[in-house]
């Protein structure tokens, strides 16, 4: 986790309504990989698109989402794998 970012003294493992990366804001996601609180504006969406759907870039079936998105916070957006979508 990335404790070092946390603002308004979430890092003292004090209960906080506040967004984990700017302090600011309440919060409304959780980073996926690490779990750190985050609002609206600091939440990144990380986006793989399902490419057992297509076929020469063309969506075959239409019942299945096409992609799949998470929410990561700054810090982690970076460092997104295909494992971190499961």
């Amino acid at each position: 986790m990335h404790e070092d970012f946390y603002a308004g003294g979430l890092e003292r493992g004090e209960p906080n309504d506040l967004c984990g990366f700017c302090g600011k804001k309440p919060i409304s996601e959780k980073c996926k990989k690490c779990g750190m609180p985050l609002c609206e504006e600091c939440a990144k969406t990380a986006i793989r698109p399902n490419t057992d759907q297509m076929v020469l870039g063309v969506v075959t079936a239409s019942r299945k989402p096409t992609e799949t998105k998470i929410k990561v916070c700054p810090k982690c957006f970076p460092d997104v794998d295909l494992e971190d979508f499961e």
